[in-house]
């Protein structure tokens, strides 16, 4: 800028200098308000999908592995519906995969029920079709096949049938599993279905943090 008088010059430095501080404030703000990013926290009910990745030493706690490096814990009273003081040791390893409902939550960790009444809350019969993914409860094992009991809106059993006895190994009384409806027999309100053995493969993080969120998971039978 070149001006004969000095006094303008100084004026209109002056302004330059406190346009171009103007500028920077409002850049320093717009990359504030791109790079802040609100801490993530599970929505209470949800429904999620996660890993064992510890078992306190007492047995009376799961350590649930879930997304964005946040964990679960379960207590040993929100496991089985039929166990109230559910042994948790012995009974989950670390690794196995399950299915829990957000009862309450935080930045840094979820409160999960494992329970099949917390999880299929609402669910009818009606409402069971083929194919569908339902969390049960492990009622007993029988000699020629399993009996579940889904503990929605209103309880009703399911079965599912054992090729051989070997197969009930895999089976523990009172504890949760994954199964696949085949079949429901509307006279004798029974769910005819087998076992949901997954391994992950991938997980996809949710689309965005709201009530209704989704997430892809990728999963294939053992």
């Amino acid at each position: 800028f070149f001006f004969n008088d000095t006094a303008t010059t100084e004026i209109y430095t002056e302004q330059i200098v406190g346009s171009v501080r103007c500028v920077q404030e409002t850049a320093k703000m717009s990359l504030e308000t791109i790079f802040k990013v609100e801490p993530f926290k599970y929505q209470d009910g949800s429904i999620i999908f996660g890993a064992v990745c510890d078992i306190n030493s007492s047995g009376k706690f799961l350590t649930i592995s879930l997304q964005r490096n946040k964990k679960g814990f379960v207590s040993y009273q929100n496991v089985s519906d039929t166990e109230k003081t559910f042994q948790i040791k012995n009974r989950y390893s670390i690794g196995d995969y399950v299915v829990g409902k957000v009862m309450s939550s935080n930045q840094n960790h979820a409160q999960l029920s494992l329970k099949a009444s917390d999880i299929n809350q609402g669910l009818k019969f009606e409402d069971v079709q083929p194919k569908q993914v339902l969390v049960a409860n492990v009622v007993s094992i029988e000699e020629h096949g399993v009996i579940i009991n889904f503990y929605g809106e209103e309880a009703f059993e399911g079965f599912i049938r054992l090729d051989n006895q070997e197969q009930a190994y895999s089976f523990v009384e009172n504890k949760p599993i994954l199964v696949v409806v085949n079949s429901k027999d509307e006279e004798l309100r029974m769910v005819y279905a087998q076992p949901l053995n997954l391994s992950l493969i991938h997980i996809s993080e949710p689309t965005r943090q709201a009530e209704i969120s989704y997430a892809v998971f990728c999963l294939k039978k053992k």
